[in-house]
């Protein structure tokens, strides 16, 4: 219990908040902006980044770069998503994640889709292992309706997130579900920390900084954000930002200001 809390707390800050960048986007090839991992990460940890979400390859090979801060292992191969068959395969054990120093590990959770019931026999097997390591274990909720708005979303979120708490998850990542009294249904009915992701870009850092605001004063615990910082033009900046809401409680237009130092 003890190594699993300071694993945990490697994460998570003593406001029980946190800030996650997610760099796990290697499957999909180079992506504009994550061309050089190195850069990215030296900008993101001297932002004040709290943990890092990232591949194998990408943990070992800057190993000395992520230590400054928690590591979280994509320990799943991956996704191919499609509206009609998704695979999810087992990559690498916990033990493989305990072996390289990770503070946690994460997989998909994918609800609604064709492989449901796979993936939650995965997920299953994947907690048990956490559980015998003390390894804090993160799910992304991914709902089939996911592009759909309104209700549909929110329902399949809440029950995509609660069923992950109940299958062994320590903490969510899943997508803000567009309006506070929506999430926070979700945040109430699901009794482990819910951080949001990021998705695709928003129109402007003033939004997207309201974004992050208007989820935790409905109950979110932070962020996972992938693109919207190592694709923004400074992701040190941002990242300051984001850490001045998420930790200081910042207005967003208070940390507009740190955009600019």
């Amino acid at each position: 219990m003890a190594v699993y809390k300071r694993r945990l707390h490697r994460i998570f800050g003593e406001d029980g908040r946190t800030l996650i960048v997610a760099m796990d986007h290697g499957s999909q090839g180079p992506m504009p902006g994550l061309e050089r991992p190195g850069d990215v990460l030296d900008e993101v940890v001297a932002g004040g980044a709290d943990a890092v979400l990232t591949s194998l390859g990408v943990a070992t090979t800057y190993r000395d770069k992520i230590e400054r801060c928690g590591l979280i292992l994509r320990i799943d191969g991956g996704s191919g998503f499609g509206t009609e068959h998704v695979q999810v395969w087992q990559r690498y054990p916990v033990s493989g994640a305990v072996r390289i120093g990770a503070d946690g590990v994460g997989c998909m959770g994918l609800v609604g889709w064709p492989c449901e019931a796979d993936n939650m026999r995965y997920m299953n097997r994947l907690a048990s292992e956490c559980l015998q390591t003390g390894m804090p274990l993160m799910v992304e909720v991914l709902p089939f309706s996911e592009t759909m708005p309104g209700p549909d979303l929110a329902g399949g979120v809440a029950k995509g997130a609660r069923m992950a708490a109940e299958f062994g998850a320590d903490f969510i990542k899943t997508k803000y579900t567009g309006d506070p009294v929506t999430f926070r249904t979700v945040v109430e009915s699901t009794y482990v920390p819910v951080v949001i992701l990021g998705g695709p870009q928003v129109s402007s850092d003033l939004e997207l900084l309201q974004v992050v605001h208007e989820a935790l004063a409905a109950g979110a615990s932070g962020v996972a954000f992938g693109r919207n910082i190592w694709q923004h033009r400074s992701p040190k900046n941002l990242v300051r930002a984001l850490a001045a809401v998420i930790h200081h409680e910042a207005r967003p237009e208070q940390a507009m200001a740190l955009l600019t130092g």
